[in-house]
């Protein structure tokens, strides 16, 4: 039995060579920016208290992240998948233990959910400190073109018939089997996954193998864990390139404020399951975050403008924007007018059940309208950029360094 428990999941291909090592500067980033918006944030989940205590780490989680460690040892390149509204939130620091020493692409999924300037202020910043990046977005083909060649660069292949061996790695829900999915796609219209099976399989007799090369690609799916156990495919080939996909592993606990901070973030996104957290405490989150955020404050300045349109658009709030400005403007205020988003966000989320007609039953005889059902669509909008672009990170970059990226 013990041996059936430690026994590696997936058959990883013979490499000819020991893998060569990233020599990294020794940092990672794994902190959020201390400023004041982050310990708003910080008092505001502190004050919901216990009620939002975040703790998912189930037994396939802690199995996995102990197969990385013995199978890692094998992979020439490591490929680590975050969500790019959280370019820092998104690392584990369990993962990066294990990792900081491999080669590595982090690749920003999602990346149409943020905006071309917040795409090239995530690209400056991670560049500057000598990673090597990518913007992706997996249900866009034209968007993963260039991760194929980033893979033979950093990590070459030595024979023509030996697969290099890469891990896909990263939270619960970040796109890892929809990027592995979409690169098989590209490769089949290209007929090079069947090349590359023919060309892996001869080095081997293994026919559990030559079966794992031509099965269908992984299970995708909306909500976080679908990915159980670790998964081999070949993704191009003329040389091969194989591919792990591992499950998704979530931080092992959110007890800190920092941490809570994370944690809610992270489950806004999607990578914790909604009822783990509570649809009406990440709707009072991210309400939060929407008026406390840059982007909030310049409404009225470039994209800005464009964007605070979208959300209140979203919202069903053009008749308090317009109350709201017809009042500064009779205060003699000019036309700034005050922010039509509620600071409660009961309020908000009455205003949404009762736009859209959602009722729910308190009693026999009283109807109230129904929050949960309202909190799960702002979470929805906000999932689908419906509200707009939004970097939920606070991310710097050294001007200085723009001419030193590489």
């Amino acid at each position: 039995r013990k041996r059936r428990l430690l026994r590696p999941l997936v058959a990883l291909p013979f490499t000819a060579t020991r893998p060569q090592r990233y020599l990294s500067d020794g940092k990672t980033m794994t902190g959020h920016l201390e400023d004041e918006e982050e310990e708003k944030a910080r008092a505001l989940l502190d004050s919901i208290g216990d009620e939002c205590h975040i703790n998912w780490f189930p037994g396939h989680m802690a199995k996995a992240l102990r197969l990385m460690k013995e199978n890692l040892r094998n992979a020439q390149l490591i490929i680590e998948v975050r969500d790019a509204r959280l370019p820092t939130s998104s690392s584990n620091a369990d993962i990066e233990k294990i990792v900081k020493d491999k080669r590595r692409l982090i690749i920003f999924n999602k990346a149409d959910l943020i905006s071309p300037s917040q795409r090239k202020l995530v690209e400056r910043s991670f560049k500057q400190k000598g990673m090597h990046v990518a913007m992706t977005n997996a249900t866009e083909p034209k968007t993963l073109t260039k991760v194929i060649p980033m893979m033979r660069k950093l990590a070459p292949a030595r024979f023509k018939t030996v697969p290099t061996t890469t891990f896909v790695v990263g939270f619960p829900n970040v796109g890892k089997s929809s990027i592995i999915t979409a690169l098989r796609r590209a490769a089949l219209a290209g007929k090079s996954v069947a090349a590359a099976a023919a060309a892996a399989t001869t080095t081997t007799s293994d026919s559990k193998r030559k079966k794992m090369f031509k099965k269908k690609g992984p299970v995708v799916g909306a909500n976080p864990g679908v990915t159980r156990h670790n998964q081999g495919f070949i993704v191009s080939g003329s040389p091969p390139l194989f591919v792990v996909d591992s499950p998704g592993i979530m931080a092992k606990n959110f007890s800190s404020s920092k941490e809570r901070v994370q944690g809610m973030r992270l489950a806004l996104v999607g990578c914790i399951k909604d009822h783990l957290v509570g649809n009406v405490h990440m709707a009072r989150y991210l309400l939060h975050h929407l008026r406390s955020s840059e982007a909030y404050e310049r409404r009225d300045h470039g994209e800005n403008e464009a964007m605070y349109a979208q959300l209140v658009a979203a919202l069903g709030l053009h008749g308090e924007a317009e109350e709201a400005k017809e009042n500064q403007q009779e205060r003699g205020g000019g036309d700034r007018h005050a922010p039509p988003l509620p600071g409660n966000v009961e309020e908000l989320l009455a205003h949404i059940a009762r736009r859209d007609g959602l009722q729910g039953v308190t009693s026999e005889t009283i109807r109230d309208v129904d929050l949960e059902t309202a909190a799960i669509k702002f979470i929805r909008m906000f999932r689908t950029g419906k509200l707009g672009h939004h970097l939920l990170d606070s991310i710097s970059t050294n001007s200085s360094d723009d001419e030193s990226e590489r």
